[in-house]
Order: C-alpha cells, then sequence, then structure tokens
C-alpha cells in the first residue's frame, strides 16, 4: 500500500510532493505528467483514475499540535494542545520529572527537525521549554532565560541520569548535561 500526502486548496485535494518524489514513487505518473507546471495545477483527482481514488483509504489529519493526554484510569483520555511555546517547531524529546521540587512532574521539551524537503523548509524554532506543573492541569512556560537550558540544534532525546542530572543528545552536536538544583 502506498501513501500518497495530499492538502486541500480552494477545495482542491492537491499533491504535498513535488512531481520528481512522486513520479519516483508512482512510475505511471511521468508519462501523463512530463512538464513540471502540468503537474502543479493537477488535484489528486486529475493524477489518478477514478476508480483508484474510489478503491483507496482516505484518512484525514486536521489535528497537529503537539499534546498531553490525561489518563482517567478506564481506558479514557483527554487530550490537550500543549502551550502555543512547544508549537513553534516538532517535539521530539520529553523528560518528566520534579524540575523545581514541588512534588508535580514537570516537563523538559525539546525539538527541531532539519531534514525536511526543500517545500517545507525546517523546524528550528525551539530551543527546548521548561513546563512546570501547576497542579491544576496547566503548564507554566519556563524558557532558556529563566532556566539557563538552551538547546540549539535537533533534540533527539532528554534523560534524567539518577536524579541529579539531565543529560541531553542531538544530532551532530555534543551532548549537553544540566545539573537538577534540588
Amino acid at each position: 500500500m502506498d501513501q500518497f500526502l495530499t492538502r486541500t486548496v480552494e477545495g482542491r485535494d492537491m499533491p504535498v510532493f513535488l512531481k520528481r518524489e512522486i513520479t519516483e514513487q508512482f512510475p505511471a505518473l511521468k508519462k501523463g505528467n512530463l512538464k513540471h507546471s502540468e503537474y502543479a495545477k493537477k488535484s489528486v483527482q486529475e493524477l489518478f483514475s477514478k476508480e483508484l481514488i474510489r478503491q483507496s483509504k482516505q484518512k484525514l489529519f486536521n489535528y497537529c499540535p503537539s499534546v498531553v493526554a490525561y489518563n482517567d484510569g478506564k481506558g479514557h483520555f483527554r487530550v490537550e494542545a500543549l502551550p502555543q511555546e512547544v508549537q513553534l517547531s516538532s517535539l521530539n524529546a520529553v523528560c518528566l520529572t520534579d524540575i523545581n521540587k514541588d512534588g508535580k512532574t514537570d516537563m523538559l521539551l525539546g525539538g527541531n527537525l532539519y531534514n525536511f524537503p526543500p517545500q517545507f523548509g525546517r523546524l528550528d524554532g525551539s530551543y527546548g521549554q521548561v513546563l512546570l506543573n501547576n497542579g491544576k492541569g496547566g503548564w507554566k512556560v519556563e524558557g532558556p532565560a529563566e532556566t539557563g537550558v538552551l538547546m540549539r540544534g535537533e533534540v533527539k532525546d532528554i534523560r534524567e541520569i539518577g536524579k541529579k542530572y539531565i543529560v541531553i543528545t542531538m544530532n551532530n552536536e555534543r551532548p549537553l548535561l544540566f545539573g537538577i538544583m534540588r
């Protein structure tokens, strides 16, 4: 089963990926789309037969913020978007720990992704965030100025080591090591 990602533009399902990328995945599309300018104007319904579209499984993706899901213990989850500051980039790593010694679980978050196709640009708006748990289902955002934690690069993992340290690993960078003030 092949995936074909589209986005809705003026009521039409337009391909997200460029002609070269799509024709590598679907070589049969090369013949009917010799020019990039022709391909760029076609919806998915114009690229593929009505029968193929009818037989395909379609999924709608319309919610993309980074979220936290609270389990009620009965198999149900309440999903809430994380604060706006977290939404500036991808979220790749989360470390749950009590950062401010108040007995509540806080979050240390890191992100960024650089290897996107050119039409998407790169996700590089995160320098890491600390979310302090307010005990009422909400979060107080602490940035690098307040915490001293500054993550420049593609964060891949954040781990607590022995309740004393946090280690942060990033693509093509040396790991960062932070002491936890307790």
